[in-house]
């Protein structure tokens, strides 16, 4: 999705130098040549030297063709735009609770598999559903705009307590398929006790904070889910290592 260029609800000045979403200027630059929207990763093309969003640009490097003449690359080869990609995090960053920037986003395959990871938690998914999403590839400590985590997610959850068990059970399979590849790849690997990646698991995700600085123990606790606390606590054992 894109800002629709209507006078209702975006603008854009005379010299074509930044779009205007419910009063936030977003500059021209931080948007992609291929899909208007703010990019996560330009890159700029040799080619023609403009800014691009990696992924969306791949597939006319695969033909080799220029995305907005549509002539043959003379050269096709890309080098990260590191400076402006740290503004655009500066500005997303910013405006993380203005809902039409965030919008205008642009989402990798990445982002939405880890959207699809957070929302699962929001709405108490199943054992099979998280496991679901985690062999898509989702990134088991992704976070959301608020540095919030599956765990602090899972607080807010209708089955709070049931959905942070399904994530450890979940994380759990992941861990011991991989562990189970890697044999049948005969490469060495230490054999481990489920129980204790779970622990490791959950662990390393209690330990992580969000914007505000607070983990999932403390969001269990500020809700008031007595349960949930106790479980965070049980299996919390790389939080009292700090």
């Amino acid at each position: 999705m894109f800002l629709d260029p209507s006078p209702s609800n975006t603008n854009q000045d005379n010299e074509g130098e930044a779009w205007q979403a419910n009063t936030i200027t977003i500059p021209q630059a931080y948007l992609c040549q291929i899909t208007k929207q703010i990019m996560r990763d330009p890159v700029i093309l040799f080619d023609d030297g403009l800014t691009y969003e990696r992924e969306t640009l791949q597939k006319w490097l695969d033909l080799k063709t220029n995305p907005i003449t549509k002539d043959p690359m003379k050269n096709s080869g890309i080098f990260a735009n590191a400076g402006l990609k740290a503004a655009i995090d500066a500005f997303i960053a910013k405006h993380a609770n203005n809902k039409s920037v965030q919008e205008q986003v642009y989402i990798t395959k990445q982002g939405r598999l880890d959207r699809d990871w957070l929302d699962a938690a929001k709405h108490g998914a199943s054992i099979k559903e998280f496991r679901g999403i985690l062999e898509a590839g989702a990134n088991n400590f992704a976070r959301d705009i608020f540095g919030d985590t599956v765990l602090h997610l899972a607080c807010s959850s209708p089955r709070p307590l049931e959905t942070a068990q399904n994530v450890l059970k979940a994380l759990a399979e992941e861990e011991k398929q991989e562990q189970q590849n890697a044999n049948n790849n005969n490469e060495q690997k230490d054999e481990q006790d489920p129980a204790n990646m779970q622990h490791d698991f959950v662990g390393q995700l209690l330990a992580m904070v969000n914007n505000l600085g607070q983990s999932a123990l403390h969001e269990a606790v500020r809700l008031n889910k007595g349960k949930l606390v106790v479980f965070f606590i049980q299996h919390g054992r790389y939080l009292f290592k700090r």
